[in-house]
């Protein structure tokens, strides 16, 4: 399981999904350290974009639980790409199963100045 953790071949996606499901598994204690690693790899890739990549939600939402959960501080601007011009949450966003749950998984490690989290919860829980 560690080799496919370290692959050097997978996409970021793919890291951060299988991230997901070890931890789904209850098993992300025995690989601990290995995760902090490619976390820490994967979140100075994407901070040294300059901008956030537009990914579709789930996937946006998956990344920043994962990095939030671990201690790297990720922007709430991440979702910006999802948000209407009046602040709200796009509605085409409500066809999407996977997405709003990774997205209410993700509202859960806000912190006191992320206000597009407290739209997240009212959005999620509709």
């Amino acid at each position: 399981m560690m080799s496919m953790l370290l692959a050097t071949g997978t996409t970021m996606m793919q890291k951060l999904d299988f991230i997901d499901k070890i931890e789904r598994l209850g098993i992300s204690y025995h690989f601990e350290d290995e995760i902090q690693n490619q976390l820490e790899q994967l979140f100075n890739l994407s901070t040294n974009l300059g901008r956030y990549l537009e990914y579709d939600l789930s996937t946006a939402a998956l990344q920043f639980r994962l990095f939030r959960q671990y201690g790297f501080n990720i922007s709430c601007g991440i979702f910006n790409q999802f948000v209407d011009p009046n602040g709200k949450f796009k509605d085409s966003l409500y066809s999407d199963l996977r997405g709003p749950l990774n997205l209410y998984e993700a509202a859960q490690v806000k912190a006191h100045q992320d206000k597009i989290l407290e739209e997240v919860l009212a959005f999620t829980t509709t």
